[in-house]
């Protein structure tokens, strides 16, 4: 499954799957703002859905919106972070509404009520089976 493909609505594997900021992409930019901050995001590599994401986030570090580029320069999306609550044991949005700025601004809103924590054993976390699991991920 590419994290191109959708999984509902507007959504795609990677919306709603943790788009792994650090590892995929680096700061390019930042600039202050009144209710926090905007990060520039360009990818590291060409096996991410987005080349570059605009991130919002607010002065305690929670994200409130997302601007996802495509590696031409063309917005495709944008993602507003809301309903910040303790959820699978920290403060984090609860709700994604995620806009497709190319097909007429069709929406989806993706609503997490639970959370939670798994607990893995420790021979989970071998060279071997790390390797296996890094593989499956979705970039």
């Amino acid at each position: 499954i590419s994290p191109q493909q959708k999984m509902m609505g507007q959504a795609s594997i990677a919306d709603i799957t943790s788009i792994l900021f650090y590892p995929n992409y680096n700061v390019e930019s930042h600039k202050a703002t009144k209710q926090g901050y905007v990060l520039t995001l360009i990818a590291k590599n060409k096996t991410v859905a987005y080349s570059k994401i605009m991130l919002s986030i607010d002065k305690q570090g929670m994200p409130t919106r997302a601007e996802f580029y495509a590696l031409s320069g063309r917005l495709l999306k944008t993602m507003e972070f809301s309903g910040v609550k303790s959820i699978g044991g920290y403060e984090r949005p609860t709700q994604m509404k995620i806009v497709d700025e190319i097909n007429n601004n069709l929406q989806t809103t993706v609503i997490f009520k639970t959370m939670e924590a798994k607990k893995f054993k420790e021979s989970t976390f071998t060279k071997e089976n790390l390797k296996r699991i890094s593989a499956l991920q979705i970039p």
